[in-house]
C-alpha cells in the first residue's frame, strides 16, 4: 500500500475530487505544494496536443472558388488518426448584379450559420485565377540572395500590373536533381504571387462573419498536399500531372516529390461541358448536367475516333449524343494539356523533363464516366481518378447527407489539402501570411520591464528624453536656419519686384523712342521720294520740250500714276503726225495714242489731246 503522506498521493486525491470532464478549474496551490518543486523538469515539457482527453477538432479550411465556397474540418483521434467531421459547401447563384466579394460573404454567412461550431481561426485557400505563377532560373546562391533575386524579378514582371510592394509571394524550390546539374549549378524555383489587396479583401470578409485566417494559401498547391491521404503512391523520381477539372476553373499542375514545378489554368471547365451537352441534346443545363452524370463517355471507345457518330445513332441512343458533345471539348482539353506540358518541358526545363509518368484526375467535373480511359488513350500515360479520403475516415453522418459521396469528395480535394496544413508535413508548406515573417524569441529587456512597472516608467521617460532631446536641438537649429532663409527669400522677392518695375518703365521709354524713330524714318523716306520724283519729272519735261515742234504748243499737262495727258493747239493738223512720231521714239514714253483733234470755233487753230504712259 502506498504511504499516505507522499505528495504523489495528495495529488491523486485532489485530482479525484476536483477533476471534472471538460472543465478547466485551477487546483489550489495548497494541495499541490512541494517542498522542492521540480522547476527544471517543467521547463523541458513540450506543449503537445492532449489526446488523452478525447478527439480534438482541428482548424477548419475555407476554400474559395469561382462558383462556391467549401468548408472542411478534421478531427484528430486518440491515436493521431484523422477523420472528416465536417464537409459543407455553398454554391453561388447566377446573379450578375452581385460582385464576387458579396457572393463570398453571403456564402460564408450561410456556412457559418449551418456550422456554428467552426472557428474562429480557419485556414484559407485562394483559387488559381486569383494567383499568378512564374518559373525562374538563378545561379547557385544563398537563401537570402535567392529571396532578393526573386523580389527583383517580381519587381520587373509586375504581376497583376501592380507594384511589387503590393504583391505577396512564396517560393517553391525544385528537386536538386533538376537544378544543380543545370549549367554548372543553377537552380530553378516556382514562385506563386497574390495581391495584398486580395488578401485584405478575404481577411475582411472572414472578419465580418466572425472568422480569422490563421494562414492563406493557393488552393492548387495545397491540392498536391492531399496526395499523402489519397489512393495512390508515386515513385520518388516520378513526374505526376495533376488535372483538376472544376466547375468554374480547371488547373494543370506538374508535381514531383510533393513539390509543384508548374501550374497553369486550362480552357475547358465543367460548366462548359454541361453547356455543350445542353446545346447538342437540346435540353436545359440542369437536364444536361443529369445526362452528363448518367452517361458520360459510356458510348466512347478507342475505335470511335476512326468514325463519326451518325444522326441516327444520336436520335436512338442518348448516350451517343452525350458522348459526341463531350468529345468535342475533351479533344481541345487534350491539346491544351499537351501544349502546356511541351511549354513546361522545352521552355522551363530545357527538355530535362521530357515526359510525365502519371496523370491524377480530380475536381468536380472529373466524375464523367470513362473519362480516365479517354485521357489515358489520348495522353499515352496511366490516368487515375483521385480519392483524397482514401486513408482519412469520414463520419457516417456525412455519408448519409450526401448520396453521391464518392463524387462529392472530388470537389473537396483542395479543402482537404488545406486542412492537412496542420500536420507536421503540412507546416513546411507555403503560406502567404507568413511568407516574409521571421520568428523571434522574447526580448529579455521587455520581459524585465514587464516585471518592474515603476522601473519601466522611469526607463520610458529617460528614453523619451534621450531620444527627443537631440531631435529638438536639431529641430531648433534648422528652424533658425529656415527663418533666415525665409527672410532672404523675402528680401530677394522685394528686390526682384523693384527691378521688374524699373524694367517695365525702361520698356515703356524704349517703346516711345522706337515710335518716334519710325515716324522720323517715314518722314525722311517721304522727303527722299519727293526729291527723287521731282528730279525725274523735270527730266521728263525737258525731254518733252525737246520733242515739241514750234508749230505746236501745250496748253495743259496732267501726270498721275505713270500716265501723262497732253492738251494743246496747233495751226495745222499735219504737224501732229510728226509730233506723235517723235513721242514714240524715246524710251521714256510708251503706248502713245492720239485721242482727238478739233477746230476751235471762229478760229483757224486746232485743239488736240494725246495720251501716253511714262516708264
Amino acid at each position: 500500500m502506498a504511504e499516505p503522506n507522499k505528495p504523489e498521493n495528495k495529488i491523486n486525491i485532489v485530482k479525484k475530487v476536483f477533476d471534472r470532464s471538460g472543465r478547466s478549474e485551477k487546483v489550489s496551490p495548497l494541495f499541490t505544494y512541494f517542498k522542492n518543486p521540480q522547476k527544471s523538469v517543467l521547463k523541458k515539457i513540450k506543449r503537445t496536443p492532449d489526446l488523452k482527453s478525447g478527439p480534438r477538432r482541428l482548424m477548419a479550411s475555407i476554400d474559395f472558388s469561382g462558383c462556391a465556397v467549401r468548408m472542411l474540418q478534421l478531427t484528430q483521434d486518440l491515436k493521431g488518426g484523422m477523420e472528416v467531421s465536417l464537409m459543407d459547401e455553398e454554391i453561388f447563384t447566377e446573379d450578375a448584379s452581385k460582385t464576387p466579394a458579396i457572393k463570398n460573404k453571403q456564402a460564408l454567412e450561410k456556412l457559418v450559420s449551418r456550422n456554428p461550431s467552426v472557428g474562429p481561426q480557419v485556414i484559407v485557400g485562394l483559387p488559381a485565377k486569383e494567383t499568378q505563377t512564374f518559373n525562374f532560373t538563378f545561379p547557385a546562391m544563398s537563401e537570402e540572395e535567392l529571396r532578393e533575386a526573386v523580389r527583383w524579378k517580381i519587381k520587373q514582371i509586375r504581376p497583376f500590373d501592380i507594384d511589387s510592394e503590393k504583391v505577396k509571394h512564396v517560393i517553391l524550390r525544385w528537386d536538386t536533381a533538376h537544378t544543380a546539374p543545370l549549367h554548372g549549378g543553377q537552380q530553378r524555383v516556382t514562385v506563386v504571387c497574390v495581391s495584398t489587396e486580395n488578401l485584405t479583401e478575404k481577411t475582411e470578409i472572414l472578419r465580418e462573419v466572425g472568422l480569422k485566417p490563421s494562414s492563406i494559401h493557393a488552393s492548387p498547391v495545397m491540392l498536391v498536399h492531399s496526395r499523402y491521404t489519397g489512393n495512390f503512391t508515386s515513385a520518388s523520381e516520378e513526374v505526376v500531372l495533376w488535372l483538376d477539372l472544376g466547375s468554374d476553373e480547371s488547373v494543370l499542375i506538374v508535381e514531383k516529390k510533393g513539390v509543384v514545378y508548374f501550374l497553369r489554368n486550362l480552357s475547358v471547365t465543367g460548366k462548359q461541358l454541361t453547356r455543350q451537352v445542353s446545346q447538342v441534346c437540346h435540353v436545359d443545363e440542369s437536364k444536361a448536367e443529369e445526362l452528363k452524370k448518367q452517361y458520360g463517355l459510356d458510348y466512347w471507345s478507342p475505335q470511335l475516333q476512326n468514325r463519326l457518330i451518325t444522326e441516327e445513332e444520336k436520335a436512338q441512343k442518348p448516350e451517343a449524343a452525350v458522348s459526341l458533345a463531350l468529345l468535342s471539348l475533351l479533344e481541345n482539353l487534350v491539346i491544351d494539356i499537351e501544349h502546356s506540358f511541351k511549354f513546361f518541358s522545352y521552355q522551363v526545363t530545357q527538355s530535362q523533363i521530357p515526359k510525365f509518368d502519371r496523370v491524377i484526375l480530380t475536381g468536380a467535373a472529373s466524375y464523367v464516366n470513362k473519362l480516365e480511359q479517354f485521357l489515358a488513350d489520348r495522353l499515352g500515360a496511366p490516368v487515375e481518378k483521385f480519392n483524397p479520403f482514401f486513408s482519412v475516415r469520414a463520419q457516417d453522418s456525412l455519408r448519409a447527407k450526401r448520396p453521391r459521396f464518392s463524387e462529392d469528395i472530388l470537389s473537396f480535394s483542395s479543402s482537404l489539402g488545406l486542412a492537412l496544413y496542420q500536420t507536421p508535413e503540412g507546416s513546411k508548406l507555403h503560406n502567404f501570411t507568413s511568407a516574409d515573417r521571421k520568428k523571434r524569441g522574447p526580448n529579455p529587456l521587455i520581459q524585465k520591464l514587464k516585471q518592474r512597472p515603476k522601473f519601466a516608467t522611469a526607463f520610458a521617460v529617460a528614453s523619451c528624453v534621450m531620444l527627443t532631446a537631440p531631435q529638438i536641438a536639431v529641430m531648433t537649429h534648422y528652424k533658425s536656419q529656415a527663418d533666415k532663409a525665409a527672410q532672404k527669400v523675402k528680401d530677394a522677392r522685394a528686390e526682384l519686384k523693384r527691378r521688374q518695375s524699373s524694367q517695365l518703365d525702361l520698356a515703356d521709354q524704349e517703346k516711345r523712342f522706337l515710335e518716334k524713330k519710325m515716324a522720323l524714318e517715314d518722314q525722311i523716306a517721304l522727303f527722299k521720294k519727293s526729291r527723287r520724283d521731282r528730279g525725274s519729272f523735270a527730266g521728263l519735261l525737258l525731254k518733252l520740250s525737246s520733242l515739241l515742234p514750234d508749230e505746236i504748243w501745250v496748253t495743259k499737262l496732267s501726270y498721275a500714276e505713270k500716265k501723262m495727258i497732253l492738251v494743246g493747239a496747233t495751226s495745222k493738223n499735219e504737224h501732229m503726225v510728226g509730233f506723235l512720231e517723235n513721242l514714240k521714239k524715246p524710251d521714256e514714253f510708251s503706248d502713245v495714242s492720239f485721242n482727238y483733234t478739233k477746230r476751235n470755233s471762229n478760229s483757224s487753230v486746232f485743239s488736240f489731246e494725246v495720251l501716253m504712259n511714262v516708264k
